[in-house]
């Protein structure tokens, strides 16, 4: 039976003992990235790089999945809509609530609807 992990919350592993040890206990690692960023190389660090091409990390690529979500969108939106109307979603004016950097690929219409309620942001890069 396989056993695979799923690194996260970022792109690239970080180049340190416990990149090491995760690839070799797990018999797979993945970790999520956009489809950006595979065409473009430069987009993950060269450690990264490398990992990828040797086949020691796999890439899950979220656009080639949310097809297996029937009505992602919908359903992500109205929850968060709800909690909007009943004011259980910390609001644009929370204090100390910051942005985070997400990518608008795996989330289909949402980012659309938290840009109208002022929740978050575009950037184009950087």
């Amino acid at each position: 039976m396989k056993s695979n992990a799923l690194y996260f919350p970022s792109i690239d592993l970080p180049q340190d003992a416990w990149s090491a040890r995760a690839l070799l206990y797990w018999d797979g690692l993945a970790t999520i990235i956009p489809m950006a960023h595979l065409e473009g190389p430069e987009e993950v660090s060269y450690f990264m790089q490398g990992l990828l091409s040797e086949g020691l990390v796999r890439p899950v690529i979220p656009a080639q999945h949310l097809y297996e979500c029937r009505s992602f969108s919908e359903n992500f939106i109205s929850y968060l809509d709800e909690k909007l109307r009943l004011g259980t979603l910390p609001g644009r004016d929370a204090p100390n609530l910051g942005f985070k950097r997400i990518h608008a690929e795996k989330l289909e219409d949402v980012p659309q609807f938290l840009s109208r309620q002022r929740l978050a942001y575009e950037i184009t890069n950087g």
